[in-house]
């Protein structure tokens, strides 16, 4: 699905309106390459996994033993190829995370879940603190 995404970003590059900018194919060649380097560096990067508690009022716990637990906040958006969770620490109330989760990164089962739970909003007493 990264891939898809990069090389649709990069085709949108080729795609602009010939002759609209001063030096056209130099910025089109710079920001394919950008692009490109960028992808690269994606595939590059371990993946992070892991297994992760989550209850049904958007509690966050990664089973780990060394992370603090998370809140997931309102912030959090589904898709249906694509979930955006926003995770604010329980603890610290400034630091927070953002995962993208694509929807065959986990069992059908575990991604109806998690939308469910996203879905629900849980307006957190964490935020704004």
């Amino acid at each position: 699905m990264l891939i898809a995404l990069y090389v649709l970003l990069i085709g949108s590059v080729w795609c602009w309106q010939p002759h609209v900018l001063p030096w056209q194919t130099v910025w089109q060649l710079l920001l394919a390459a950008l692009l490109g380097l960028m992808l690269y560096r994606q595939l590059r990067k371990p993946q992070p996994t892991g297994v992760v508690n989550l209850s049904e009022d958007g509690k966050w716990q990664w089973l780990d033993g060394q992370s603090s637990p998370m809140q997931v906040t309102a912030d959090s958006r589904v898709t249906a190829w694509l979930l955006f969770v926003s995770l604010q620490d329980a603890l610290d109330h400034r630091q927070r995370q953002y995962l993208c989760i694509f929807r065959d990164a986990v069992s059908v089962a575990d991604y109806r879940r998690l939308c469910r739970i996203l879905s629900l909003g849980h307006p957190s007493s964490l935020e704004g603190n």
